[in-house]
């Protein structure tokens, strides 16, 4: 009874810090302690946007996010530990278009309707990967080429 106790104690123990749990990991801090490439960017394409929240992870996400950036208009922009934008997430909104590189602003405008807009993009190892306002995701290499549809 006492070893089944013990075992039961040590599974809960270690369930209760598991890396699940995000409140050791992220920490609440001040715009002005983001790094000035990150405040340069928000501040030249979202001028005059509030910042609502803004998270720095002690630990790298898989994708290098460092610091998470929440605006009051609903955009999320996720920044690397140097300050580089990583991912741009419009939530709805259309993504400014001098984020997007030109050759695959491009590729959207001939061959998507010109309602429909990039609504998120994110720097992948392959190159980007874009969501655009219809859910349709696109990737792109690095220069921009067209690599294929989907996740």
């Amino acid at each position: 009874m006492i070893r089944m106790i013990m075992v039961l104690g040590a599974i809960w123990g270690l369930t209760a810090c598991s890396s699940d749990d995000d409140s050791f990991t992220e920490t609440t801090i001040n715009y002005g302690q983001l790094p000035e490439q990150s405040r340069t960017f928000i501040e030249t394409h979202f001028a005059g946007v509030q910042t609502v929240r803004v998270e720095k992870n002690q630990v790298p996400d898989t994708d290098g996010t460092v610091y998470e950036v929440k605006l009051a208009n609903g955009f999320e922009i996720d920044f690397d530990a140097n300050g580089v934008w990583i991912e741009v997430d419009g939530n709805g909104n259309p993504v400014p278009n001098a984020i997007v590189p030109e050759a695959i602003l491009t590729y959207v405008q001939s061959n998507y309707s010109p309602e429909l807009f990039v609504e998120s993009i994110e720097k992948k190892n392959y190159g980007y990967r874009i969501e655009l306002s219809n859910d349709v995701e696109l990737k792109f290499d690095s220069d921009g080429g067209f690599i294929g549809i989907g996740g």
